[in-house]
């Protein structure tokens, strides 16, 4: 049963790689662009201008979030990396644990670290 989840995440893996790499673009676009503006804010010719906003190089869109990889199974992961992870998946995801008593018992153990 396992191994299908992993068939079915090895699947999805091609168009989550060119899903990211098109955010790195958009995100690297944004990112560059607000380098661009503020340095010419910065500059001594717009603040001699009268600062005129028009002036200044437009700024791309912002870049939308990043695109989660396909995740159908997790195994052996903390609850905070287990809830992070179910943040970015609403469809949801199966987690399977070898000693699932143990991960509970620390979830409720405030000594633990894990909440």
């Amino acid at each position: 049963m396992l191994k299908v989840f992993k068939t079915m995440e090895d699947e999805t893996l091609p168009e989550w790689k060119r899903k990211h790499l098109e955010w790195e673009a958009l995100d690297i676009a944004y990112k560059s662009s607000r380098k661009a503006y503020n340095d010419a804010a910065a500059h001594a010719d717009f603040l001699l201008s009268g600062m005129d906003l028009k002036t200044l190089p437009p700024v791309a869109p912002e870049a939308p979030p990043m695109p989660a990889q396909t995740r159908y199974l997790v195994r052996d992961i903390t609850s905070q990396k287990l809830g992070r992870m179910c943040a970015d998946r609403p469809q949801g995801i199966t987690c399977y644990m070898d000693e699932m008593k143990s991960w509970l018992d620390s979830i409720g153990n405030p000594k633990s670290g894990e909440k």
